[in-house]
Parts: C-alpha cells; sequence; structure tokens
C-alpha cells in the first residue's frame, strides 16, 4: 500500500467528512451516490479465486502495490485479514499500516492502494488519509447507535474519502492513470441480512478554475450475491497472485503453505464440493495462511508484508482475532475541503479548512486556533483581511505563523497574535 506525495481533493466543491457533517446530511450523500457508479453484481463462483496457473509469481501491474487483503465468508460470518506494509514516497516502507477497519459494531472494511497524503508547499504540510475518514465513520455511527452504515453506504463513503486522498498528483506527461485504491465492505444487519461490496477506483485527470489534477475516476461497484446467505467465498485484494494460486490448486504442492492443515482441509472440501461447510474457525486459518504465503512467497516489488491483522464479523458484531500492538498515527479528518474554489466578500473562517488553489477576493478571514488550516497556492485580489482570535497564537501556535507567513503583504492582519 502506497502513501505517494499529493494534494487532497477532487472537484469544485466543498467537501465535509462524516465526522464533520450532520448525520442526516452524511447518510442522505450515501444514498444519492448509490445509482451512480458502475455496479456488477458478482456470483459466488465468479468472486472465488480461480487463477489457474502455478510457478514463480511475477509482479502485475494491474494490481494495486503494497497491499494483500484476503475477504472470506462463510456460513457463521465473515473473516477480514490484511497486511500492515505501507510503502513511502520516497521507496522506504514501514510494517505499521492500517488497513483493517471497523464503522460501527456490524460493519467491517479492509482497503488497498493509495492510503494517505501529504506534500509540502507554502509553509504547510498537508496530510489526508483514507483511514482518517474511516475513523470519522466509525465514531458516527458508535455515537448514534441507532445508525448502523451497512457495506453499501460504508462502500459508497469511501468514495469521497479516495477521492480526497488522491487529490492532486502532478500530471505526468505520458503516463495513463492506473488504480487509485480497492476496497471491500461487508456487513451484519441486526436481523442478519449480510452484505458484501467491493469498490475498484481508477484514476482519471480533471481540472478546475486551471487547477489540473488526478482524481478518482468512474468507480466500479461489485456487489457480491448473498441473495441465498452467507455461502464460502474467497476474494483478495492488493496483491491475489499467491492466494489465488493456492486456492486454484485441487491439492497440495510443494510449497509448505499448501499442505498446512487448512489447506489440506479445503483442497477435500473442494474436491467434495462441500466448501460451503467450513465453518468461521476454518475462514479464520484460511485467511491468516493466504496471508503468511503471500509475504512469504510475493517478490520484494509486490510490497506485501508485517504483521497481519484479522478480525470476524457476525450477528454478533466484530471480533479481533489478531491485532498488531501500536498502528502508524493517521491525520485529523478535514471538516471543510476544496479545491479551486472561489471566496468574493464577505467573512470566511479559517479553523479547519484546507484549501487548493482557491482565490480571495475582497475576504474577511478569521482564524481562533478551534482547527487546523491549510492553504496551498491561494490567489488573493482586491483587499484582504486576517483577524486573529486571541487566542489563536496559545492554540495553534505553528499554523497561526504559517498563516502569518503566508498573507504577510497580501493581507492586513490583526489580533493579539499578529506580529508586525
Amino acid at each position: 500500500m502506497r502513501r505517494g506525495y499529493q494534494v487532497s481533493r477532487s472537484g469544485n466543491h466543498c467537501h465535509r467528512t462524516a465526522g464533520a457533517c450532520p448525520m442526516m446530511v452524511w447518510f442522505v450523500a450515501l444514498a444519492l451516490a448509490f445509482g451512480s457508479p458502475q455496479a456488477r453484481q458478482l456470483q459466488p463462483q465468479q468472486s472465488q479465486a480461480i487463477a489457474a496457473t502455478r510457478g514463480p509469481v511475477q509482479p502485475n501491474t494491474d494490481y494495486i502495490h503494497g497491499t494483500v487483503d484476503v475477504i472470506i465468508s462463510t456460513r457463521d460470518g465473515f473473516v477480514l485479514a490484511a497486511d500492515s506494509r505501507i510503502t513511502h514516497g520516497d521507496g522506504t516502507h514501514t510494517d505499521d499500516g492500517q488497513k483493517l477497519f471497523t464503522v460501527g459494531n456490524r460493519t467491517a472494511c479492509v482497503i488497498a492502494g493509495t492510503v494517505g497524503a501529504e506534500i509540502g508547499l507554502d509553509g504547510f504540510d498537508l496530510r489526508d488519509a483514507v483511514g482518517s475518514h474511516l475513523l470519522s465513520m466509525d465514531k458516527v455511527a458508535k455515537e448514534n447507535p441507532g445508525f448502523s452504515p451497512n457495506a453499501v453506504a460504508v462502500a459508497h463513503g469511501l468514495l469521497d474519502a479516495f477521492g480526497g486522498v488522491a487529490g492532486l498528483w502532478r500530471l505526468t506527461p505520458g503516463v495513463v492513470p492506473g488504480l487509485v485504491g480497492e476496497a471491500s465492505a461487508v456487513s451484519v444487519g441486526q436481523d442478519g441480512e449480510p452484505g458484501w461490496m467491493t469498490l475498484y477506483l481508477p484514476l482519471a485527470p480533471q481540472s478546475a478554475n486551471g487547477v489540473s489534477f488526478l482524481t478518482v475516476g468512474t468507480p466500479g461497484f461489485g456487489l457480491h450475491s448473498l441473495l441465498l446467505g452467507l455461502r464460502f467465498n474467497v476474494e483478495v485484494l492488493g496483491q491475489p497472485d499467491v492466494a489465488n494460486r493456492l486456492l486454484a490448486a485441487n491439492k497440495p504442492g510443494e510449497d509448505v503453505f499448501s499442505r498446512t492443515a487448512i489447506m489440506r482441509r479445503f483442497y477435500l472440501f473442494k474436491l467434495k464440493r462441500r466448501l460451503d461447510d467450513l465453518r468461521l474457525a476454518d475462514g479464520i486459518e484460511l485467511a491468516r495462511t493466504l496471508e503468511e504465503a503471500t509475504i512469504a512467497l510475493a517478490p520484494a516489488a509486490a510490497g506485501v508484508g508485517g504483521p497481519v491483522d484479522i478480525l470476524t464479523l457476525s450477528e454478533a458484531g466484530y471480533t479481533w482475532i489478531q491485532r498488531k500492538e501500536k498502528s502508524a498515527p493517521l491525520p485529523p479528518p478535514w471538516a471543510i475541503q476544496f479545491i479551486g474554489n472561489r471566496f468574493i466578500g464577505g467573512r470566511q473562517g479559517l479553523d479547519g479548512l484546507q484549501c487548493l488553489g482557491c482565490s480571495f477576493t475582497d475576504v474577511d478571514l478569521t482564524y481562533n486556533g478551534d482547527g487546523d488550516v491549510e492553504l496551498i497556492q491561494p490567489k488573493f485580489d482586491g483587499s484582504c483581511r486576517l483577524r486573529l482570535g486571541p487566542h489563536a497564537s496559545e492554540k495553534m501556535p505553528h499554523t497561526v505563523a504559517a498563516l502569518e507567513n503566508l498573507l504577510r503583504g497580501k493581507c492586513e492582519i490583526t489580533g493579539s497574535s499578529a506580529r508586525p
């Protein structure tokens, strides 16, 4: 999973994260989004891994670099597993990434692809992460027990999350954008109704108000068919080659992983056409084996590794089976994000604002230190005034200093923390 250097948020409109929006606004936004992406039904026999070849695994540029996520459904519930390797923009990696999340008590999700963004411009360090949005969704769901987003709602909510993180990649001439991310969300309602949706997100060039950037293109949704209830099924995101090879075989091979007890049991049930008889405990061992096999056998270029996180989701809710002790901290989600927006006249609060390539004409800006702020490549015309709140410098000294350095000579700055 790659953390690149890019600027956040696509489009020309305000984006409020789930944690900042009123509950109804977030729910309606998800509902409105449902009909627009291209969707396709995945039948069990289609979505099970069916790779036919064996032998050395070769990197596939069509796959997401740096992740192996495994999702398994059994008659008892779901199993989700993910590795922890994060590849940074400078080519280094750490093994503390979080790719497996819960949303409320009845939904879980794995993500693959561009999960974080950071760039330094104009004295600011912009950061955003898909995980931040998922944590925000989780907080909203748990603070509102009567609201429980299902797999479909979470998958659609991830559109904005990935879009914000994909944000502004510098366009490279001659380079055709590929996938920016994949995600798979599962849920089990209080009535026992299961849900499973997978999200495929390509990159696409866009422009707004003269600002050119890359963002998420037309998404694809795979809605897994669960009309007959939970049955055995497997899906692998990120780097699926090793797992697909193990699952496609009909008997143990030369490698140690295909000869494990769970793989022998899998091959036996597969031969007898009884895979639907596998239980949740089998799914846990199978997910663990597929993760460990990929980490051990995939080429270094696949970028997978680190501790494996595993949880189950059933009618009783979610249960962590194994979880690393510490994950890399995620930046807080932004209250409001803009790209290329125009502010003309009136008062504009800067607390919690992230704005790239925005223009300000005859504006009165205020900043009270109640949230971070990032103004990346702003444009100023006409009059501009910035009023700093009485405690802004005490609350957010680095942000106040960055604002003063950025706006000196462009805006009249007043307030107790303003410097001459």
